[in-house]
């Protein structure tokens, strides 16, 4: 941000210059578009100064004083040309003589020309009288032009002198940008109104921007959105007060992604001390902030370890001076945990001090742990109370291996004392229920799958024995392949599941409940397993089962539906036929009421024949049942109520055939006596219907033909009782009417 203030400098008394120069001066690239003028340059050609800019050099100059072509072709630079006339082209289309000077440079890494023009004015007055000789007009106009050349010479070395300098800032611009590109932090510096003029490659690769891409935009395009006015407020206030700012946020990439940052800003200034603009240096801080995330996460855990601990823990110092301790540890000592922190052993234990304090040094001095110590005695705050403890210590060491400190882990096992005691007093009592279950055995083990208690009448039967089981573990009393088939129910009951089985052993069979046994503080300490001999029971069962695959096999492969439903009418079995005949699967029936499967109006029927069933009616009768397509299924249905042993409705059973063709049968051969009975009434031909017996009906036609009053008068008779005796051919008419009928009947 030096290279700024720098530069600030000479661009503002060039700027100053310019404007108040009355040559007309300007600044364009050699394919004539400018990118400065004065207002002595825009009066030259009658434009205004904005208006100008829009305008392009080449168009305006009229004359080849500065040929375009020749600054194409060089490639020199701060090359000049002294002054020479020549012709602008004025916004009212009239040509304009001034005399140009140009120069070209290099401006921020691109070839552009200096131009500066003096208008040549006509001395001569309006109002005033001609010369009166031409020798005298070109003397004044010589003069003229001598003093405007003077002035303009001093005006081109002022500038001449200026352009130097602009090009010398420029240059150590250039170096600064240079130097700053190679700096690892972001580097971004911004003017008064808060927007940004330098951005270095580190701030490039830092947020993903280019450099074109920002500058001139404002620095609230690094800050995430939601969080930019606070951001701001936290930079402005200090950096107004203090006229500098160091914190960390929040920033935002290119790409949406927040990152955290180390963010340094001080104001610039110039030599007037007046404040131009800011500059700021970020550093990326995420992988130290997911650093510092992870220790206070680890810290926290630790703490949270430390503190929730069930068993007690303590740190102590080379001194053996309490540095941490947890309540646990510090209610067995009889203190809280602040009365430890900085005190010692002896302080707080004065009673076992003397004993403990010479292991503790042993620790720090053969840096070897001592593990699994039992301690027992009365605590002194809290007479009369005998504590009983397992406790473990080991060194603490530091990065060179020297010991600093002990660490302790210790275990209250006063309880398991006072409840190994009062296992022994029960252990008789358990003894004694064990040896009178009939027909079983009882065994407790301990963790280590050792059976600390055996008893029962059931063990002499399979050649086992308290003497031969108790004080060994399951491998020792077992073949190993029973071992591996008990042993997970053993874990189980260690791991707080009760499991139910059933195994074998010799020619018996046994259920087996296994669960875990617990001590007053609900934690687990062993194991208890309960065997009963269930063979007669097994082989009771194995008969049933057999039985019920009869039973179910006649079911399964039975041609009729099997359907019982319960008190509530609802479905408890079907078999796979009863299933295939309403369109669904058996696991689709079960669970469904018996009006799932039929329409209002069988639903009205069912409830007649439910009723019916309750009063413990058999019947059989036929009955219109919905599939699950919604289309009929018509059955002959034999219902049956079931009862309880007191005699209690409980639920029906009926066997259904499928009948829905038989009635699909019936149905069309009714549509087709309706569709024949309905043309045999309207049609106008005589009809007779006749059957073995003759004629059985005749239809009205007919009637009219004969002119008969009724049917009755037909019935019975012969249909060659209604022609004459004989046939025009000499057939007999009765023997002919009898021909024809036996050939209908065949």
């Amino acid at each position: 941000m030096q290279s700024q203030l720098g530069k600030a400098t000479p661009d503002r008394h060039n700027s100053k210059l310019s404007e108040l120069s009355p040559i007309g001066l300007a600044i364009c690239r050699t394919d004539g578009t400018f990118t400065d003028i004065n207002p002595a340059f825009a009066s030259i050609i009658g434009y205004t100064v904005a208006e100008t800019l829009n305008l392009n050099y080449w168009e305006i100059l009229q004359t080849d004083c500065a040929a375009r072509e020749k600054y194409r072709e060089s490639q020199a630079k701060n090359s000049c040309t002294g002054p020479c006339p020549a012709a602008y082209k004025h916004k009212n289309n009239h040509l304009v003589p001034v005399r140009v000077s140009d120069r070209e440079m290099e401006t921020e890494g691109e070839r552009a020309i200096w131009l500066s023009a003096i208008e040549i004015f006509n001395t001569r007055d309006e109002n005033s009288q001609p010369p009166q000789s031409a020798a005298h007009c070109n003397s004044h106009l010589e003069k003229l032009l001598a003093n405007q050349t003077d002035e303009l010479a001093k005006t081109q070395e002022l500038l001449q002198e200026k352009i130097a300098e602009l090009e010398e800032a420029n240059s150590k611009l250039r170096l600064q940008n240079q130097i700053l590109d190679q700096i690892r932090e972001a580097v971004i510096g911004t003017d008064g109104k808060g927007l940004i003029t330098s951005w270095n490659k580190a701030a490039q690769r830092l947020y993903g921007y280019t450099p074109t891409e920002v500058i001139g935009q404002n620095i609230r395009l690094i800050y995430a959105p939601k969080e930019r006015e606070f951001i701001l407020k936290l930079v402005q206030e200090p950096l107004l007060e203090k006229g500098e700012c160091e914190l960390e946020i929040k920033m935002r990439r290119k790409s949406g992604e927040d990152f955290y940052s180390h963010l340094s800003v001080c104001l610039l200034k110039d030599v007037c001390g007046e404040v131009f603009g800011s500059v700021g240096c970020i550093r990326d801080i995420s992988d130290r902030k997911a650093l510092e995330k992870e220790l206070t996460l680890r810290q926290a855990r630790f703490d949270a370890f430390f503190s929730e601990s069930p068993v007690g823990l303590c740190i102590l110092d080379d001194q053996l001076r309490f540095v941490q301790i947890n309540k646990m540890l510090a209610e067995m000592n009889g203190a809280s945990p602040a009365e430890h922190i900085g005190k010692t052993v002896r302080e707080i234990l004065p009673d076992i001090a003397p004993m403990m304090e010479p292991l503790y040094q042993q620790i720090l001095t053969t840096k070897e742990p001592i593990l699994n110590m039992e301690i027992s005695g009365e605590n002194q705050r809290q007479p009369g109370v005998i504590r009983h403890i397992v406790a473990s210590y080991f060194p603490l060491l530091d990065e060179g291996g020297e010991a600093i400190g002990i660490g302790a882990v210790v275990i209250d096992i006063s309880d398991r004392k006072q409840a190994e005691a009062a296992l022994q007093k029960s252990e008789q009592l358990y003894r004694t229920m064990a040896s009178n279950i009939p027909n079983g055995a009882v065994m407790l083990f301990d963790r280590e799958l050792r059976f600390t208690l055996v008893e029962g009448t059931e063990l002499a039967a399979v050649g086992l024995s308290k003497e031969l089981m108790e004080g060994k573990t399951i491998w020792e009393v077992f073949e190993p392949d029973f071992c591996g088939a008990v042993e997970p129910n053993y874990r189980a009951a260690l791991a707080g599941e009760t499991v139910v089985t059933e195994f074998t052993y010799g020619d018996r069979i046994y259920l087996a409940h296994t669960l875990p046994v617990r001590n007053e503080r609900q934690e687990i300490t062993g194991g208890l397993l309960m065997t009963q001999n269930i063979t007669a029971r097994q082989i009771a069962e194995e008969s049933l089962k057999e039985s019920e695959e009869k039973y179910r096999c006649i079911v399964e492969t039975a041609d009729e539906g099997i359907w019982m439903i319960n008190a509530e009418g609802k479905t408890t079995f079907v078999n796979q036929k009863m299933a295939d005949m309403l369109g669904c699967t058996v696991e689709e029936t079960i669970g469904q009421p018996l009006f799932a499967f039929m329409d209002a109006e069988g639903m009205a029927i069912a409830e007649a024949n439910l009723n019916r069933r309750r009063e413990g009616i058999r019947e059989q009768h036929d009955f219109k049942f919905l599939r699950r397509d919604g289309s009929d299924l018509w059955a002959i249905v034999s219902s049956n109520p079931l009862s309880d042993k007191q005699g209690r409705y409980v639920g029906a059973l009926a066997m259904v055939a499928d009948i829905t063709d038989r009635k699909q049968t019936e149905a069309a051969l009714q549509q087709s006596e309706a569709k024949f009975r309905s043309l045999y009434e309207l049609t106008s031909l005589a009809v007779l219907m006749l059957d073995e017996n003759g004629i059985r009906n005749v239809n009205n036609p007919t009637i009219k033909l004969f002119g008969a009053t009724s049917q009755e008068q037909f019935v019975g008779k012969n249909p060659g009782e209604l022609s004459p005796p004989f046939q025009p051919s000499g057939r007999d008419s009765l023997s002919l009417a009898n021909e024809m009928m036996d050939l209908a009947f065949e």
